[in-house]
């Protein structure tokens, strides 16, 4: 079911390594908003840039870290629990060729881009319904992930969205739409 609990945002500059090598029962994602660093996943060790999206799920160890050159990398962190989407784990979401790394450019960098800017935003303003506001942005965040395509070849977990017309253009469009 795609109806995640929105738990944090965070942002924030790193220029030194995370001090722990750690996981959560949430899923995190992380969009890499400026810089060039590594991120420790699993056994792997990836290179990050602007634009990368990260997806770390549930129970999965990591640890972010600055790099050989020590410069800035400006990270911004989401946290969802919650989140059952058939046929995975709980709060787990599917991984192309099992990477966790989204490499982003061009519509869907800008996409991102704009909604850790709106969530920013929302955190800072405090309004009442922040939190819906939030998890609307957070679960936008996931669906530009998914492929966009028809019911043929969207993803198995959301095919129960069809039968209504609701294909991932539409729900996207609604989530757009809620106040």
């Amino acid at each position: 079911e795609l109806n995640p609990t929105f738990l944090f945002m965070w942002k924030g500059t790193r220029v030194e390594d995370e001090p722990n090598y750690h996981c959560h029962e949430h899923l995190e994602l992380c969009y890499i908003q400026s810089g060039t660093g590594k991120h420790r996943i699993g056994d792997t060790i990836y290179e990050v840039k602007e634009g990368d999206l990260l997806v770390i799920n549930e129970g999965v160890y990591h640890q972010s870290l600055a790099g050989e050159h020590k410069t800035p990398v400006a990270e911004f962190y989401v946290g969802l629990t919650d989140l059952n989407l058939a046929g995975l784990g709980r709060n787990h979401f599917p991984l192309p060729g099992n990477c966790p790394v989204f490499r982003t450019e061009g519509e869907l960098q800008r996409k991102l881009s704009k909604l850790c800017m709106a969530m920013e935003a929302e955190q800072e303003l405090c309004r009442i319904g922040r939190y819906y506001m939030m998890k609307t942005y957070a679960m936008q965040m996931l669906l530009l992930l998914l492929p966009l395509h028809t019911a043929q070849t969207a993803p198995f977990f959301l095919l129960p969205f069809y039968p209504y017309g609701l294909l991932p253009q539409n729900l996207l469009l609604l989530l757009r739409l809620l106040p």
